[in-house]
């Protein structure tokens, strides 16, 4: 697993040794910043962004590496979190990142105003659905805030009446969406 373009292109970060982290692959990060680099949305990621269920980071890395100013990376599995703590190094990207280690299910009020949030749960938890929810409920999504949401195709989500779908594509087993505030 690498980073695909900026600053920190070529990098390969640190992949779990176990199969209870579902990284994104090289080849989905690079279609997803496809979609969000061109047209209207190509500045969101260039703010303060989200990395929710971050795993190993690789998300969050290369926002930064593509201009991300800081990027607060959320993970409530230790190991993970020692994963993603890890590739920070490796990228050097102590001074524009952030680490929290808890449920991003239960987050509390936004430090930033984020214009990039990520959202990649474990497959067949549902947790994308109530997740949204309490972002909604707390502050972080805002006129200015898109979600990239990614998840199973067999799992639901109920899309909130304040939030409309952007795009949406599915690849073999996974549905990602961009999604916005009304």
């Amino acid at each position: 697993m690498r980073i695909i373009a900026g600053k920190f292109k070529g990098r390969r970060l640190q992949t779990p040794s176990n199969n209870n982290i579902r990284p994104t692959t090289d080849r989905m990060r690079e279609t997803l910043f496809n979609l969000i680099g061109h047209g209207p949305a190509a500045p969101y990621y260039q703010g303060h962004v989200l990395d929710l269920f971050a795993g190993t980071g690789a998300l969050g890395l290369e926002a930064l590496s593509r201009g991300a100013k800081h990027v607060t990376f959320v993970e409530n599995d230790r190991n993970a979190a020692q994963l993603i703590r890890r590739n920070i190094d490796l990228c050097q990207a102590s001074a524009c990142s952030s680490l929290l280690i808890q449920d991003a299910c239960h987050l509390s009020r936004p430090r930033h105003d984020y214009t990039t949030i990520f959202m990649d749960p474990p497959y067949h938890k549902d947790l994308l659905t109530p997740t949204v929810g309490t972002l909604l409920d707390n502050g972080y999504i805002t006129e200015q805030t898109l979600i990239v949401a990614e998840k199973s195709v067999d799992d639901d989500f109920n899309l909130p009446p304040a939030l409309q779908l952007l795009k949406e594509r599915k690849y073999g087993a996974s549905h990602m969406m961009l999604i916005s505030h009304l």
